[in-house]
C-alpha cells in the first residue's frame, strides 16, 4: 500500500460496512498539440490529443462517449486522492488472490495511479492500463507498466485469455446502461482461465442526505439522464458477471465517508464530492437550469450537513473468477 494511503488508514478509522452478500456560458473549441499546459508538458500522449475546453476546464474529445468529468490536472489530482482513499478504505489495492499473477489489465485507468502502485508492488508482473484520455505519465514510471489509449465502449483490443487479473473501478459515470453487459463479457473474454475480474463500483448517490445533498443527488441523476446513464445499473454487476460465465467469489460493501465527522478519510471524501460538483458544473447548469451562484451556495452548505448526518457513499467490490 502506498505511504499516503497508509497514513489515511492509520489516522482515520473509516467505517467499513462489510458483508459477503456497499444557457452555455462559454464556447466549446478543440485545441491541438500547439496548446501548452502542464499536463501536456508532463504527459507526452496528451500533447498528441484533441481536447474540448469548457469554462476553463479540459474534457476528452472522444465521440459517442458520455463521460462528463474533466481530464485536466485538477481532476487528475482528485482521482489520485480518490485512489489513495479507496486503498485506505479497502485496506489494499485489491481483494482477489494475486498468487501467480503475470499480466494485469486496468480498464478506465484514468491518470494511472492504481497501475503505478501495483506495478511497484509486483515488479515481476506486466501491467497495462487503458483509458479514453491520454493523461497518464510516460517519463517516470515502472518498467513493467504501460498505458494505451482505448475507448472501452468500442471493445477491449486484446486477445482472448490474455490477463490473469482484469480490474476496473468507478466506471459508472462513463457507462451507458446498455454497455455494461458487453463490457463485462469483454473483460471475461480477455481474462485467463482461473483468472479474475475485479470491479469496484458505486451509484454515487449520497446516503444519509439532507436537503442540500439531496439537491446534489438530483443534479447527478439529471446529468446522467442526459447521457443515458443509469447509475443504479452498477448493483447488477454480480448478475452480469454470472451471465458472462464468471463465478462470483466475493462481494463486499463499504461505506466511504463524506465529511470531517470521519476524520481524514471523510475529509478527502468531502473534497472529492466538491471536486465532482465543480467538474460537472457546466453540465449541471445545462441539465438543471441552476446558476453558478446557486451551486456555490450549496457547496458552502455541504460540510455542516454531511457532518451532522454522517453522510457517505456505498461502494461494492465484486470479484468474479473465470472457470
Amino acid at each position: 500500500m502506498g505511504t499516503r494511503a497508509s497514513r489515511y488508514l492509520a489516522s482515520s478509522g473509516p467505517p467499513s460496512n462489510q458483508s459477503d452478500t456497499v444557457n452555455a456560458r462559454a464556447s466549446v473549441s478543440f485545441f491541438s498539440s500547439s496548446d501548452h499546459t502542464r499536463s501536456q508538458r508532463d504527459k507526452a500522449p496528451a500533447a498528441r490529443a484533441n481536447f474540448v475546453y469548457v469554462d476553463g476546464r479540459r474534457f476528452h474529445g472522444a465521440e459517442n462517449t458520455p463521460y462528463m468529468l474533466p481530464n485536466d490536472d485538477e481532476e487528475a489530482d482528485r482521482l489520485h486522492e480518490q485512489h489513495f482513499a479507496l486503498c485506505a478504505l479497502i485496506g489494499n489495492n485489491y481483494v482477489a488472490d494475486q498468487h501467480g499473477m503475470r499480466r494485469v489489465l486496468d480498464v478506465g485507468t484514468g491518470p494511472g495511479a492504481w497501475i503505478m502502485d501495483m506495478a511497484t508492488e509486483f515488479p515481476a508482473c506486466e501491467f497495462i492500463g487503458v483509458d479514453v484520455s491520454p493523461i497518464q505519465p510516460v517519463v517516470v514510471m515502472p518498467s513493467n507498466a504501460r498505458f494505451e489509449i482505448t475507448n472501452i465502449l468500442e471493445g477491449l483490443c486484446f486477445a482472448d485469455n490474455a490477463f490473469d487479473l482484469v480490474h476496473a473501478r468507478l466506471l459508472m459515470a462513463a457507462m451507458p446502461k446498455t454497455c455494461w453487459p458487453d463490457l463485462i463479457a469483454d473483460m471475461a473474454r480477455v481474462c485467463t482461465s482461473d483468472g479474475v475480474v475485479e470491479l469496484c463500483e458505486t451509484d454515487a448517490i449520497i446516503c444519509n442526505a439532507g436537503p442540500v445533498a439531496e439537491q446534489v443527488n438530483g443534479w447527478l441523476l439529471a446529468v446522467c439522464n442526459m447521457r443515458v446513464i443509469d447509475l443504479s445499473h452498477v448493483w447488477g454487476i454480480p448478475l452480469m458477471m454470472q451471465e458472462a460465465k464468471l463465478q462470483v467469489e466475493k462481494r463486499v460493501k463499504y461505506s466511504m465517508p463524506i465529511g470531517e465527522w470521519c476524520g481524514p478519510l471523510g475529509k478527502v471524501g468531502l473534497s472529492g464530492l466538491v471536486g465532482i460538483i465543480n467538474g460537472m458544473r457546466f453540465s449541471i447548469m445545462q441539465a438543471c437550469g441552476v446558476t453558478d451562484e446557486h451551486i456555490d451556495t450549496l457547496i458552502a452548505a455541504l460540510p455542516e450537513e454531511v457532518n451532522q448526518r454522517q453522510s457517505h457513499w456505498t461502494i461494492e467490490l465484486t470479484v468474479g473468477r473465470k472457470l
